[in-house]
């Protein structure tokens, strides 16, 4: 295929997308950047904790449309070309665009599309993800500036991930920067957090690892949390405590 038959393809390269904004990072080393958010629909997991329900849902016919912080919303039809998200980004003002769902590797072509065209443009691109799909990253990683990558711990998300592909796929986000994030609820034990460092190490002492405590009823102590950084700095240079500040802001 020619350089412009595949630009041509790429463009019309079609996803489902839940809705798009633009706001505060609330979670991770770049807590409080402003940030464009292009929150894919669809999640191959069912985490309790889940703080974005709705976008789990694969086929959404409306994508919420945000242009400015807690302004107008206007709604799009689902499925979007990849063009149209690419335009609605060039039309806020902000550089970085975090590409989230759902689980955006649960659309592989659409987001190596997107972020294909992001870079191109550029923008500065942030990966969120459950981070279960090696294979699907690796297509799509040589344009990420960023991957946040969850490490599911079982007792929070009720999920039960396999940790082996967990490795797998911290090996590939390793090509770029990376840090993980790991939810934590009070049914938390120090033995997992541990484990959690434990499989980072395996992959880079330096990657970052959050802490993050559940948001909700079920909260986490303070000395919970600062035991779990203790189990986790014996193996790990970087471990950080962060809530989700957007939701302590009352943000999106």
């Amino acid at each position: 295929m020619s350089k412009r038959n595949s630009t041509l393809s790429e463009k019309c390269t079609l996803g489902r997308v839940y809705e798009i904004f633009t706001s505060i990072q609330g979670e991770g080393i770049y807590c409080g950047e402003r940030q464009i958010f292009v929150r894919l629909a669809g999640c191959n997991l069912n985490c309790s904790y889940c703080d974005t329900p709705a976008a789990r849902d694969p086929r959404p016919t409306i994508c919420r449309v945000n242009l400015q912080p807690l302004g107008d919303v206007v709604q799009e039809s689902n499925p979007l070309g990849v063009d149209r998200v690419a335009a609605i980004c060039r039309n806020m003002q902000t550089r970085t665009v975090a590409i989230t769902g759902g689980e955006p590797l649960a659309q592989p072509e659409f987001t190596a599309a997107l972020l294909n065209i992001l870079k191109r443009d550029g923008f500065r691109t942030y990966l969120e993800t459950n981070g279960t799909l090696p294979k699907s990253l690796a297509e799509v990683v040589s344009n990420v500036d960023t991957v946040a990558m969850d490490v599911k711990i079982r007792s929070a998300c009720g999920a039960d991930v396999d940790w082996d592909t967990h490795l797998e796929f911290l090996k590939v986000a390793k090509r770029t920067e990376v840090f993980v994030k790991a939810v934590v609820g009070f049914r938390t034990a120090v033995d997992e957090v541990a484990a959690c460092a434990e499989l980072i190490a395996q992959v880079g002492r330096g990657i970052p690892l959050v802490i993050q405590p559940v948001t909700g009823i079920e909260a986490v102590s303070g000395p919970q949390l600062m035991e779990f950084q203790k189990a986790a700095l014996a193996h790990l240079d970087d471990v950080r405590v962060i809530p989700q500040c957007h939701k302590i802001l009352g943000l999106s």
